[in-house]
This record gives C-alpha cells, structure tokens and sequence, in this order.
C-alpha cells in the first residue's frame, strides 16, 4: 500500500505536485500504519500515532507548510 502510493504520489510530480516523499516519510508512515493496525486488532492505542500522523499529513498536505493541525474526523 506505501509503495502504490508513492507511486501515484511521483506521477503527480510531472504535473506539478509536490516535493518527492523521502525514505524516512516511507518508514513513518509504515511505523504510522504499524501502530493504526495493531490498534484496529484491539491494542492500546500509541502515544506515538497522533506525532506521527501530524508529520505525516503535513507532509501529504504541504510538505512545505509544516502542517501541525489534524482534519476533523
């Protein structure tokens, strides 16, 4: 699932996307997906997550904004 995304993330990049995904946004959002999917199996929910998912969204919104507000659920 990482891997498609980055895909369709770098052929957006001939289009004018944003900046490419570095390989420690690759290993946050495989440690984010970790931790998500061991809650989801009914484990205690990480203190890690809500850090990792604001580096993540901010990278996936605006790598270049610093993101630091979640969406609304």
């Amino acid at each position: 699932m990482t891997r498609s995304f980055i895909t369709l993330r770098d052929q957006g990049l001939t289009h004018g996307g944003p900046e490419r995904i570095t390989e420690s946004d690759i290993q946050r959002l495989e440690r984010l997906s970790s931790l998500v999917q061991q809650w989801l199996a009914g484990g205690e929910l990480s203190p890690e997550i809500e850090e990792l998912a604001r580096h993540m969204w901010g990278v996936l919104v605006d790598p270049g904004a610093g993101v630091h507000v979640l969406p609304s659920p």
